[in-house]
């Protein structure tokens, strides 16, 4: 059951909107592909009701394909736009994750890399020409994982520490991630996700996110007369989350809802 959890894991959506699974590989020959829609509000009191200063509406498309049982590759095509501001981004961008070490305690250890490019000068009507941040990036990270079984549920433990090379002039970045996953019981999964931004330089602020998040899987409801699938069984999986960030809180409270389907 853990090892089937892992394998779809998906961590809440970082700054740039990029996302990213843990360290472990997809099966091989299998695909996962997870759609995510948000909505960032600020301030957080515009999610209770009181006037929104700012507004972003983001959709996220996140396609991996198990090559081998140690090779992974993905592709990611992202879009945000600023309901206040008439400002839009828009990326695509795709990543290699291949297995290095596995040990004895079910814990793996991987390298990733990536990169993406913006697009949204291609989508004409000028809306993402005020943007000050368009430039492509480059993404290296090394990634741990481990899982493990308890009296109470399964677990399991994924953590990121990477560089991100930006163009432009912009700053390169130190990205310390770990997302923590519990599942008490068949379908149910609960995550909690942080998310640390460390800028060598002066142009971008630092950044610590934080995104619980629970995830549930629509696996069948047999009764006692009725029969087992044949064959694989792929079922869907609908994930709802929270995003905030604790050194920028004027950023405000991001809403996100992601279907996890694998074939």
């Amino acid at each position: 059951m853990v090892r089937a959890l892992i394998a779809g894991l998906f961590a809440a959506a970082t700054a740039s909107g990029a996302a990213f699974p843990g360290a472990w590989p997809q099966p091989e020959d299998s695909v996962l592909v997870i759609t995510t829609t948000g909505r960032q509000v600020a301030p957080v009191g515009a999610i209770f009701g009181d006037p929104a200063e700012r507004e972003k509406n983001t959709t996220q498309i996140f396609i991996e394909y198990g090559f081998n049982p140690d090779l992974t590759v993905g592709f990611m095509a992202y879009s945000e736009f600023s309901t206040t501001d008439d400002i839009l981004e828009a990326r695509i961008g795709g990543h290699v994750r291949h297995r290095i070490w596995s040990g004895t305690e079910g814990d793996i250890m991987s390298l990733q890399a990536g990169a993406s490019f913006p697009v949204e000068r291609w989508l004409g009507n000028g809306l993402g020409d005020s943007r000050p941040d368009s430039a492509s990036e480059v993404d290296l990270r090394v990634l741990y994982g481990r899982g493990w079984q308890g009296d109470w549920g399964d677990s399991f433990v994924s953590s990121e520490l990477g560089l991100r090379i930006r163009g432009e002039g912009l700053d390169e970045e130190v990205r310390a991630d770990i997302t923590l996953g519990h599942t008490p019981t068949d379908g149910f999964l609960g995550l909690l996700s942080l998310f640390t931004v460390v800028p060598l330089g002066q142009q971008t602020e630092y950044s610590f996110k934080i995104g619980p998040s629970i995830a549930y899987t629509m696996w069948p409801i047999l009764g006692s007369n009725d029969k087992k699938p044949e064959g694989p069984l792929y079922p869907n999986t609908i994930q709802l989350g929270i995003v905030w960030d604790a050194l920028q809180p004027e950023d405000g409270l991001t809403l996100q809802v992601g279907v996890w389907k694998r074939f």
